[in-house]
């Protein structure tokens, strides 16, 4: 899995366009959203997928546009649809089998 940090609105549109990807929408300030970010990274490593990487704080307008709540929280996106949403306690086993339907 490829890790983009999104500093932008343009970096969103450019991560779009692979057609599939994912979202994850973190704080600075929180300890878990750094070690979910961790075992998703370790889990998901031989996925053919990118995932973008949202900083609450810096990104505000995509909190909004999302509906993101708190963090951690995860998005799966297939072209404009959102096909599964993750938050607060992101279970892997259950992404992983969302993950594994989805790409097969």
């Amino acid at each position: 899995m490829k890790f983009v940090e999104l500093k932008s609105q343009e970096m969103l549109e450019e991560l779009k366009k692979e057609g599939k990807y994912l979202l994850y929408f973190k704080t600075s300030t929180c300890n878990v959203c750094d070690v979910m970010q961790e075992k998703i990274k370790e889990k998901f490593e031989d996925i053919d997928l990118s995932m973008g990487l949202v900083q609450i704080e810096t990104m505000p307008a995509l909190r909004g546009q999302y509906l993101v709540f708190s963090g951690p929280t995860l998005l799966v996106f297939d072209g404009e649809k959102e096909i599964h949403r993750e938050s607060r306690f992101i279970e892997l086993d259950r992404l992983e089998r969302v993950l594994d339907l989805w790409l097969s």
